[in-house]
């Protein structure tokens, strides 16, 4: 085997693990363990998975815990759920709506850090949410209540733009309505980032803000609640192992890998662990010499607390965890689908509604995909040759050819990482002129290039203003492969995110529009905006960008296939596999992981491919009933000029646009 071959082959599996920070399902923060690599602001596939999850409370658990909170200050913990449904039952519309979300946002805190709301419901930082069942029943009887007590409102005598947050919000809470029936058939303790490790993590070493003394105690209170938190989830784990709902025995293996990794011994006891170097000490102890107002002894202080809630809160946690791992490998099959579960076939078909926002069956969805990804490697393929590569090399071998001739940046020193952050504004810059042919309706808000660990994603601008919209790059590679940086600029800035999400801060939305993401349409934008910037002309004199573009389609194409495949017809974990490598041009075992993942998150990854596919149905509609008077930007308003929503909604909207335009010529 030549040298040459090896280095191509090299280079494939260097490009498609970058892949991966491009294809997850929401692009966000790099996940605190090497099983995941980007995520983003969690809102899950419906209403439940945001509103479900509520307070630790410490002792008591369920409803009756609002009593022993107080001292938070939290507003609405002292409710229970029908006092809750007493006092929003026959408010106005507008107080209605704000008022029911923020009593559903509210039991879940760590939810509400992460929207950075929490000085608004006059709540702190301090608490993990309660995954108790009486608990996540009482929240589920809630979201009933809310739903038709929004039913009962009047909607035909709302205004327009009220019937559109009725029915975004109508959507949000049937779909969570809907998704009570399988509140269990999901596996909370999992490899990624739909685990309960993952969640906890991204919370204590992302989301938690520690800039004042309080944050630094509500941090150390979180640490201490962690161990009641996890027997809660130990608790459901084990209510679903009796119902039939265990997760295969390879995904029970990698999750006990992820675990003892992340706690850097094989030993089952705690005494064994080095508490100081866990990323939740690690976090805690570099941020806290920065905060102002406190003294050298109240530093020392809380450095001890923590580290001693580490030992006998959370480290006891992961243990706890682990031991069950070791008991349910021994239960566990290698069966990898849902459909193996009780009302399984319902179950994917309700998370694929969920996902996608429309009525797309499995069957439709499989078979979108094995279209698309036949075009597009027809289409990779004809790029590749016109780059003179021969077309009888089999697709990874020319994957890797056309990734190391395109080049790569190093990232070696500080200069280095300096002149890749400057790229990328180059990138960026680039692309916001390219685009302003089609668009008159952007954010004001610049978006800034952010370098860390963890990338690629974007994070919209903090809802007080005090954070930026920024772009996050990871800069700890060795070196940033070049041809696939563009697209990535053009899918998670601009036109792609920051033109979504950035511009929907920016509009004068309800709180709730703003609160909800719908993953079909945010990725689905995101997406289209790639092959935008194509139709512009972004690639005309980069065809190894446009090589990166091509590899990342087919890539969203492949998982919907093997999705659907998975989960859907009944297809095996290596079946997965040896299609999703050979289909997205990777060496094998390359995407592995994505196929675990896949197995793990059902129809989470649907969503980029059906959403796009749905936007471009609705621009071919547009141009259709329009004809020569079809304006790009007058089409891109209707898209993204009132938030995010499910792509039903936004089709009418679309007709509404198209109706007006119409009626304009007469």
């Amino acid at each position: 085997m030549s040298d040459s071959f090896v280095m191509r082959r090299a280079a494939a599996l260097s490009a498609s693990l970058l892949l991966l920070s491009l294809s997850t399902w929401g692009c966000g923060p790099t996940a605190p363990s090497a099983e995941d690599s980007a995520q983003a602001p969690r809102s899950g596939p419906s209403a439940g998975q945001v509103a479900t999850p509520t307070y630790a409370d410490g002792e008591t658990g369920g409803v009756a815990a609002a009593e022993s909170v107080g001292e938070s200050g939290d507003a609405a913990v002292g409710e229970s759920v029908g006092e809750i449904v007493d006092r929003l039952r026959g408010l106005p519309f507008d107080d209605f709506l704000a008022q029911s979300h923020d009593a559903l946002l509210s039991r879940s805190p760590e939810q509400v850090t992460e929207l950075g709301r929490a000085g608004e419901l006059s709540m702190r930082n301090d608490r993990l949410d309660d995954l108790s069942a009486a608990y996540q029943a009482d929240t589920r009887a809630l979201e009933t209540a809310v739903l038709q007590l929004l039913r009962d409102h009047d909607r035909d005598g709302l205004t327009p733009d009220r019937q559109l947050s009725y029915d975004i919000y109508e959507w949000y809470l049937d779909d969570a309505v809907r998704g009570h029936a399988f509140a269990e058939h999901d596996y909370p303790i999992n490899h990624c980032r739909t685990g309960h490790h993952y969640q906890l993590n991204r919370l204590l070493t992302t989301l938690h803000p520690l800039d004042t003394p309080q944050d630094a105690r509500d941090y150390v209170a979180r640490l201490e609640q962690v161990h009641e938190q996890v027997g809660q989830v130990l608790d459901g784990a084990r209510r679903r192992e009796e119902a039939g709902v265990v997760p295969p025995r390879f995904i029970v293996e990698k999750t006990q890998t992820v675990l003892t990794d992340y706690l850097g011994t094989d030993s089952r006891e705690p005494e064994d662990v080095d508490v100081t170097s866990l990323p939740v000490y690690a976090r805690f102890d570099d941020r806290l010499d920065e905060i102002e107002g406190l003294t050298d002894p109240e530093r020392a202080d809380l450095r001890e607390q923590a580290r001693q809630a580490i030992e006998t809160s959370f480290v006891p946690a992961y243990m706890d965890q682990l031991a069950y791992l070791d008991e349910l490998a021994d239960r566990a099959t290698d069966d990898a689908g849902v459909g193996r579960l009780t009302d399984g076939e319902a179950y994917y078909a309700y998370l694929l509604r969920s996902n996608t926002t429309t009525d797309i069956t499995p069957a439709e969805a499989h078979e979108l995909g094995l279209r698309e990804v036949a075009r597009i490697d027809a289409e990779l393929r004809a790029a590749l040759a016109g780059l003179g590569y021969p077309t009888d090399l089999p697709l990874p071998e020319l994957v890797g050819s056309a990734v190391e001739d395109a080049g790569f940046l190093p990232l070696e020193s500080q200069v280095d990482r300096d002149a890749v952050i400057q790229t990328w504004e180059g990138l960026i810059d680039e692309a916001d002129q390219r685009v302003g042919e089609a668009f008159d309706l952007r954010p004001t808000a610049a978006v800034a290039v952010a370098g860390g660990s963890g990338g690629e994603y974007y994070k919209p601008s903090a809802p007080d203003g005090s954070q930026p919209c920024e772009f996050h790059v990871g800069l700890t590679a060795p070196s940033q492969p070049r041809y696939v940086m563009a697209t990535i600029a053009h899918h998670e800035a601009v036109p792609g995110h920051h033109f979504q999400v950035g511009l929907a801060r920016e509009l004068d939305l309800p709180q709730v529009r703003n609160d909800l993401r719908f993953e079909a349409f945010a990725e689905g934008w995101a997406v289209y905006a790639e092959k935008l910037t194509w139709e512009l002309g972004a690639f005309d004199d980069d065809p190894y960008g446009n090589v990166g573009r091509l590899l990342c389609e087919l890539l969203r194409a492949a998982r919907l296939v093997v999705d659907t495949g998975i989960h859907a017809e009944g297809w095996t974990r290596d079946e997965a596999r040896a299609y999703m490598d050979e289909t997205a041009g990777a060496a094998p075992g390359t995407f592995d992981w994505e196929v675990d993942r896949i197995v793990v998150a059902p129809a989470e990854a649907t969503a980029n491919e059906v959403g796009l596919r749905e936007i471009l149905e609705m621009r071919q509609r547009a141009q259709t009933a329009l004809g020569d008077d079809f304006e790009l930007k007058a089409f891109h308003n209707a898209i993204i000029g009132n938030g995010g929503m499910p792509l039903g909604i936004l089709s009418g909207l679309v007709d509404d646009y198209i109706e007006a335009e119409l009626a304009a010529r007469e």
